[in-house]
């Protein structure tokens, strides 16, 4: 649920984004947090954080055209299974 600390004109269900700003320490401490709740080990973890860096490097040089395609595929799946393939 969206809730804006200020007024916005948005009609009822409008789709948006939102973007959260975080360092990107917090944030992967966060993640480890969550992999040790999960009993990740160390290991895989570390894996998994690797993986994620290489993402998230990727994506911070994507022009905001790229990324602005990349929100709209992401947007389509979300009604992806609802589309018939038949005639």
């Amino acid at each position: 649920m969206f809730k804006s600390l200020t007024p916005v004109a948005l009609p009822d269900g409008a789709l948006v984004r939102i973007q959260a700003e975080s360092s990107a320490d917090n944030l992967e401490q966060m993640i480890r947090q969550r992999l040790a709740q999960e009993g990740t080990d160390s290991a895989e973890t570390d894996r998994i954080l690797d993986n994620l860096r290489l993402l998230w490097s990727v994506y911070d040089g994507l022009t905001d055209e790229q990324k602005a395609i990349l929100g709209e595929a992401r947007l389509d799946q979300v009604h992806f299974f609802a589309h018939s393939t038949t005639p």
